[in-house]
């Protein structure tokens, strides 16, 4: 099942997600010609095929109907709960049919025709739309391929199956057939719905509303006024095949079983051919012949197709051509078509080809039936069929045009780095498409003026399969541009880039020496010695890959000299090659790197590590202070089975960080599944203790700062363990898709954060999520809330020290409080006995302390804005590298012209900015406690351009110079964008 897995593309944790699909678009697409053969089968024989033209006519007018109704009961009811819907109500349509066939009913058979056409237009789109509500979309280039050719498989068992079951139960009970399959539909929507979709989000704009959008982007593009010109040829071309053929049908047999089974083995053998050439020939034809070329092809069968029944017409003449139409259609244009319009920017892509879709193809449609009811009776079959001539060499004209056109599209697309247009999915199982116009395109690009246009180009041309874009890769190893001559040599592979390489070497560029040695390291002992002259390259990078690629004795000495160097550009060179080189990572000790200070050292001995079997020091770095040590490690102890046991070790006993970070490295491990479930639980548990207290600390009845940020610091606490439950079943449900609910549920949007709980929890475990949404969801607690007394009593034992330690901050504050009004009642009483009990000498608690301790700076610092929102572990360094400064009133705090190299946070007391103009000085703004001041000329690194001085009290600061400020912006962006804020009301006022 694994190497399964592998081989069709689905990754670790997609399985249920592939599974289900698959047996949706089977169950879809097998009713799809099933209900195709039934229909006409029924049509044909028993209404009459000489209606047919009509019936084209009247399918392409309710079809643009249908698009339109779809689309706007789509947006207004949402994929979950439309789709299931709709394919009840057809397949309640279908049984009623059925039913009435037993009655006289007129034009019975007609709406039968009709019908089916509909149940296969809309059940395709419901389909795709299903999947993609169910993938993300790196997940649908590499699932939709797959799910495509599992509906071409139910097509083909739908098709074949069409004659047996005619026979055995007769053509009109094939609607029941087809209703049923229509049932099995709605459930697996149900429950693809249920497991897989994501949350809706706001209304989308309506159908009328994207198919304008994509008529004003299609008439301003001369290629996609020529593309829906030919939608409009081609959807004509189609019916005047698919007419006669069926005419010729009806006629050759003489009951609507006889015509169903031949339709259905007919249609399932054509598919076939459809599956064989999309899957061994298209992506030749496509490298070959480019794009439009390949659609050029479609009309010109149709030119041979026309031709042929010109000559002679007759059943097997008309089979064999509407055969080569089916595979042309379903396996060469299918692919080119969509590729087309991969040249529209992505946010507009999908309007521009539904307006074609909708529009230009139905009205061929439409065309199509006017001109076989008007042409039917007036011409004979061999004039029909110059008739059709006629239309395809004008299509083929129309196709031609397109070549330029398209041409120059993806010229402008290379300068506007659409790249998604060069990589185009399949739509069915095999290789991705390379496009010999896309190859011509990027060519062209390659000699344009620009460098980056070269550049991208280059990097482009390296994602195309075959050895089309090697000729002009060669020619960019050798452009002016040191960053074209990088891209092509790392687009090059050793098979076509070993001639380039060797001049590379010799490049004043490292990164083109470095490309040139990863090339050359493929050709074994041909380019030893070029190598070896590598090893005292002045870049250590290149040095490091020059000794990876030869592992010889000198080799290895190098990297040793290098690991000993001190320099961390040369050990992480060094560590960079090891994790290949089992051995040398060994017997160099790279393993003492782990706990080097430079955090990209120890990610970087770790990847050399954890190939060794003595890995399980590099769990120690799930622990680590960096967050990206933690991820990074996390990410490499995936696929390290044999640490699972020291992993569930880091999970039932490690800080709260290293946790958090096991959680992640057990991601895909079945057997930590029982212990990720325990360790969910008690967050939530947790979470929901914290919540108690939180609610039990009201605001009303704790006013002061301690008692404030202690609430503050309770929430935060509270927020990270919902947050690392949802980790955690984020890693159960094995779909890392979940993190978008997660964000969801924290939305201020109500109705977006309505939907992302909705979504979690039918993705989620149930037996978690029954749990965790109503701490989510802020549901009140009716229980009765202990008294805030108790609850700091019990946050002094707690196991967080922060919280024990603004506990006690909060009962010591109480406390003082106490006091001073105990000693203020006293000494105002009359008896002298109650004067005389409350000694106030000495009176430690009610003393006022010169300086401020830790908690005292985190509790100023966590009144501005800007450090707010920070855990008690950030404010908590902050603290520790501010420095406290005390001025007396008047007192210049920061004088105009001084260096910019500290900013101020008032603590006590009111600074004001003055500023001499014309001679006086002018108060511009004062600040208070919870400000700051001296921010902008520290950001500016200019002097400071205003006096700040001291305002009638003392005035008690922390003051946090420009190196340490610098540090906390770089590593918490939260900071930096909160100072954002911040800046922006004070345009006008500089310091």
């Amino acid at each position: 099942m694994t190497r399964l897995s592998g081989f069709l593309g689905v990754r670790a944790g997609e399985q249920r997600l592939v599974g289900w699909m698959v047996a949706l678009f089977a169950t879809t697409q097998a009713g799809h010609g099933l209900g195709a053969n039934t229909g006409d089968a029924l049509f044909f024989v028993r209404f009459g095929v000489e209606f047919l033209p009509h019936m084209i006519l009247l399918s392409g007018l309710l079809a643009m109907v249908a698009v339109l109704a779809y689309g706007g009961g789509l947006g207004r009811v949402g994929t979950r709960r439309f789709l299931p819907g709709v394919a009840a109500g057809l397949a309640a349509l279908l049984v009623a049919e059925r039913v009435s066939v037993g009655f006289v009913v007129p034009g019975l058979y007609a709406a039968i025709w009709l019908t089916e056409q509909l149940v296969i237009l809309i059940t395709f789109t419901m389909m795709w739309n299903a999947a993609s509500e169910a993938c993300e979309p790196r997940q649908a280039k590499r699932l939709f391929p797959l799910f495509a050719s599992a509906g071409i498989a139910g097509g083909m068992v739908g098709n074949l199956a069409t004659g047996p079951l005619a026979t055995t139960l007769g053509t009109a009970n094939l609607l029941l057939v087809h209703a049923g399959l229509l049932v099995g539909v709605v459930a697996l929507l149900v429950e693809v719905g249920r497991r897989f979709f994501r949350p809706r989000g706001e209304p989308s704009p309506s159908v009328l509303a994207d198919l304008q959008a994509g008529f004003r982007v299609t008439v301003r593009s001369g290629l996609l006024r020529l593309v829906s010109a030919a939608a409009v040829a081609l959807s004509i071309l189609f019916f005047l095949v698919v007419f006669p053929f069926s005419e010729q049908v009806a006629g050759s047999f003489r009951s609507d079983t006889d015509v169903a089974a031949f339709l259905g083995y007919f249609s399932g053998a054509a598919t076939a051919a459809s599956f064989l050439v999309s899957l061994l020939v298209t992506n030749r034809v496509l490298a070959r012949l480019g794009v439009t070329a390949t659609v050029l092809v479609v009309p010109l069968i149709y030119l041979a197709g026309f031709g042929l029944w010109a000559v002679s017409f007759t059943l097997v003449t008309a089979t064999l051509v509407r055969g080569a139409q089916w595979v042309a259609v379903n396996a060469l244009l299918a692919t080119a078509w969509t590729s087309v319009f991969n040249v529209v920017e992505p946010s507009r892509r999908s309007q521009v080809l539904a307006f074609v879709t909708a529009v230009p193809a139905q009205l061929g449609v439409v065309a199509s039936g006017a001109l076989l009811v008007a042409g039917s009776a007036a011409f004979t079959d061999r004039q029909l069929a110059l008739v059709g001539l006629a239309i395809a060499a004008v299509t083929s004209a129309v196709v031609w045009r397109m070549r330029r056109a398209y041409a120059a599209a993806l010229l402008d697309a290379v300068e506007r780095g659409l790249v998604d247009v060069f990589t185009s999915t399949a739509p069915s199982l095999r290789r991705p498409v390379t496009d010999a116009d896309v190859v011509r395109a990027l060519t062209r690009a390659l000699g344009d003026d620009r460098p980056p246009v070269r550049r991208v180009a280059a990097t482009l041309l390296g994602r195309l399969d075959g050895d089309a874009a090697a000729v002009p890769l060669l020619r960019a190893a050798r452009d002016e541009d040191v960053a074209v001559r990088t891209a092509a040599l790392r687009s090059l592979d050793d098979d076509h880039g070993d001639s380039v390489a060797l001049e590379a070497l010799d490049d004043p560029a490292p990164d083109v020496r470095r490309e040139a040695v990863r090339i050359l390291a493929g050709l074994g002992a041909q380019a030893r010695d070029p190598l070896e002259a590598r090893l005292a390259d002045p870049d250590p990078q290149v040095r490091a890959a020059a000794a990876g690629a030869l592992r010889s004795g000198p080799a290895r000495e190098l990297l040793g000299v290098m690991l000993r160097s001190g320099s961390t550009a040369e050990i992480l060179a060094a560590l960079d090659v090891l994790p290949d080189w089992e051995e040398a990572c060994r017997d160099l000790g790279a393993a003492r790197f782990l706990a080097h200070p430079r955090p990209a050292v120890r990610l970087g001995a770790a990847r050399a590590q954890v190939r060794q079997p003595d890995a399980v020091e590099v769990v120690r770095l799930l622990d680590d202070p960096d967050a990206a040590v933690r991820d990074g490690v996390a990410r490499l102890l995936r696929g390290r089975s044999e640490l699972t046991p020291e992993l569930l070790g880091v999970l039932a006993h490690g800080s709260e960080r290293a946790q958090e970070a096991a959680v992640e490295a057990l991601r895909g491990k079945p057997e930590a599944r029982a212990a990720l479930v325990d360790w969910a639980a008690a967050k939530i548990e947790r979470a929901a203790v914290l919540r108690g207290h939180r609610d039990a600390l009201g605001a009303p009845a704790f006013p002061e700062p301690a008692h404030r940020y202690l609430r503050r610091v309770l929430q935060h606490r509270e927020r990270d363990a919902e947050y690392r439950a949802m980790c955690a079943l984020d890693v159960l449900a094995g779909r890392e898709s979940l993190q978008l609910l997660i964000r969801g549920s924290r939305s201020a949007d109500q109705q977006l954060r309505g939907q992302a709980l909705e979504a979690l929890d039918a993705i989620g475990d149930r037996r978690l999520t029954r749990r965790l949404l109503p701490l989510l969801e802020d549901d009140p607690d009716t229980t009765a809330r202990p008294a805030p007394v108790s609850v700091l009593s019990s946050l002094l034992d707690d196991t967080d020290e922060w919280l024990r330690a603004l506990a006690c901050r909060a009962v010591a504050v109480r406390l003082v409080a106490e006091w001073r009004d105990l000693t203020e009642r006293a000494a105002r009483d009359a008896s002298p006995l109650v004067r005389g009990a409350v000694r106030r000498n000495g009176d430690e608690m009610a003393a006022d302390v010169d300086t401020m301790d830790l908690i005292d700076r985190i509790l100023v610092l966590q009144e501005v804005p800007m450090f707010s929102d920070l855990d008690p572990e950030d404010l908590e360094r902050i603290a520790h590298i501010s420095q406290e400064r005390v001025y007396t009133p008047d007192e210049v705090v920061y004088r105009e012209g001084e260096p910019g190299d500290e900013m101020l946070v008032i603590a006590r007391g009111r600074v004001c900015i003055r500023k001499v103009v014309d001679g006086e000085p002018r108060l511009l703004r004062t600040f208070g406690p919870g400000e700051h001041v001296g921010e902008l000329a520290l950001l500016r690194g200019r002097p400071r351009a205003s006096d700040v001085v001291a305002h009638e009290v003392e005035v008690r600061a922390l003051a946090i110079r420009a190196p340490e400020f610098e540090s906390i912006l770089n590593e918490r962006p939260g900071v930096a964008m909160a100072m954002l804020a911040t800046l922006a009301e004070r345009l006008g006022t500089s310091t």
